[in-house]
């Protein structure tokens, strides 16, 4: 073994562990929505619009009852903790109402051909609310 690749007691080295950046819950505002930090409380009010029109959810999963959507919180909870995602509950700023939530989430591409190193950590919006329900109460800006 090179000095380089071992401790001063001869067991080989192992590389730092690097821990994601923990970015604290903020609330994000828009003309019509506002994000606000995603938590247990929200469960109810997920599991209603969830109980809505479903033909939007051909590609996401969507609890369909209390029990799940808890579960579905808690892993995006855990996700939270671990630097992994910002999740959010989608809140209708004309009514207050909880429309959906979405979340934030670091992703690690290996496309060399968009990002100059392997491992480069991106940001992508995973979308998990209503589209047909946010578009039908004028909560978007693109037509339903």
């Amino acid at each position: 073994m090179t000095p380089a690749s071992a401790t001063a007691s001869g067991s080989p080295m192992q590389p730092p562990v690097v821990q994601p950046p923990v970015v604290p819950p903020v609330v994000l505002e828009g003309r019509h929505i506002r994000l606000e930090p995603l938590t247990l409380g929200h469960a109810r009010a997920l599991v209603e619009v969830a109980n809505g029109p479903r033909e939007s959810y051909g590609f996401t999963l969507v609890p369909a009852d209390e029990t799940s959507m808890l579960r579905y919180i808690e892993a995006a909870l855990r996700d939270q903790e671990a630097g992994r995602a910002l999740p959010f509950a989608t809140v209708a700023k004309a009514t207050g109402r909880v429309v959906g939530s979405t979340r934030l989430a670091a992703s690690r591409r290996r496309d060399c051909g968009s990002i100059p190193r392997e491992g480069s950590n991106r940001v992508a919006l995973l979308h998990r609310s209503s589209t047909s329900d946010v578009a039908s109460r004028g909560l978007s800006d693109r037509p339903p």
